[in-house]
């Protein structure tokens, strides 16, 4: 390795790196049963992400922490760790105790159920 770059990082790795807060962007679709909402949280997996509901508000929050590959020693990074927050005001439609969430490729997807009296029906008509 060049020792050049080495010395020219040194004083980067040896202080501690800002944690960036992100608002990341959703997406918000909808069919008869459920809505699904689609946020995008690069390098963020299931362990780092915690979702809570409260008084209707859903509540999303993602840690995401550089890693170093086992047996190499940082020499110089780029990334800033940082954390994503964003929150919602559900409508009472919402069935929260069914939401599923699932992280996958830095994209984390929120099935948000429609709770059945909220969902369209029909009514039969008889004869009286």
């Amino acid at each position: 390795m060049n020792t050049t770059l080495t010395q020219q990082n040194t004083s980067e790795t040896s202080a501690v790196a800002p944690r960036q807060t992100i608002r990341p962007k959703a997406d918000i679709y909808e069919t008869e049963d459920a809505w699904l909402l689609a946020l995008d949280l690069p390098g963020a997996d299931e362990h780092g992400t915690d979702i809570s509901v409260e008084k209707q508000v859903l509540a999303i929050t993602a840690d995401v922490e550089g890693t170093v590959p086992e047996g190499f020693e940082r020499v110089h990074t780029e990334f800033l760790p940082r954390r994503y927050e964003r929150s919602f005001r559900l409508p009472e439609e919402v069935d929260t105790t069914q939401i599923e969430a699932i992280v996958k490729n830095g994209v984390l997807r929120l099935s948000l159920p429609k709770s059945t009296a909220a969902r369209p029906h029909h009514i039969s008509v008889t004869a009286g």
